[in-house]
């Protein structure tokens, strides 16, 4: 099994300030507490399903709910990586899989709200 290198922050190149120095520790922090056994897939699919949630929400005019939604969204997609990376779980797969949330992503952002 290779080394567990979770909560092991460093910057990566071509990044904004506030995510070198704030997010990105604290998503760091944040992959600390997901178990080895949680796939990052599954983060994946979750951070999908907030997301698609979010959307309804405000589509409802939930507005509220749908933001709260849509910021863990955010802290799944980066937590995701950071996992498969620290537990030594990457796989190509997950490479893939990000590419339609993404979508999904752009997707709910083009729609007005209700």
């Amino acid at each position: 099994m290779p080394e567990d290198k979770r909560g092991e922050h460093t910057a990566e190149k071509g990044s904004t300030v506030l995510y070198d120095y704030v997010l990105s520790p604290l998503y760091d922090q944040v992959t600390v507490l997901i178990p080895a056994s949680i796939t990052p897939n599954s983060i994946t699919l979750f951070g999908g399903a907030l997301c698609a949630t979010s959307f309804v929400l405000q589509q409802q005019g939930r507005f509220a709910l749908s933001a709260l939604l849509f910021g863990l969204y955010l802290v799944a997609d980066n937590v995701d990586g950071k996992h498969a990376r620290a537990t030594g779980q990457t796989s190509e797969w997950g490479a893939v899989l990000c590419a339609p949330i993404s979508a999904l992503i752009s997707f709910c952002l083009s729609q007005p709200a209700a």
